[in-house]
Order: structure tokens, then sequence, then C-alpha cells
């Protein structure tokens, strides 16, 4: 089973990779519906794999 945050992580990686907009909407969906998550776990991945920008647009949003 996938964790909220892993499949946040991989949506991420899935729109840095592809420039998809979709992916994007789908990590704030599940912002809306899986609270509370693991916030810490999910910065410090998107760290490590250069994913800050999208991460920081979602939050933003």
């Amino acid at each position: 089973m996938v964790t909220p945050e892993d499949l946040v992580i991989a949506k991420l990686e899935s729109a840095a990779a592809s420039g998809s907009d979709r992916q994007l909407d789908d990590v704030a969906g599940i912002l809306a519906i899986a609270r509370p998550l693991d916030a810490a776990y999910i910065e410090r991945w998107a760290r490590a794999l250069g994913l800050e920008d999208a991460w920081r647009r979602v939050r933003e949003n």
C-alpha cells in the first residue's frame, strides 16, 4: 500500500518530468482529503529529489 505522502512525492516527480499541471492538481486533491499529512517527510524528499518548486506551487494554490 502506498502512503498519501509517497503518492504526493510520486505525483510531484511526474509533474516535474512531464510539465503536467494535471499531476499538481492531483496533489492538491490529495492534500484536500488526506489530512493530516507528514509535511516534513514530503519536504525532506522534495528537497532530496529537487522537487521544491513543484511542492511550493501546490501549497501556494
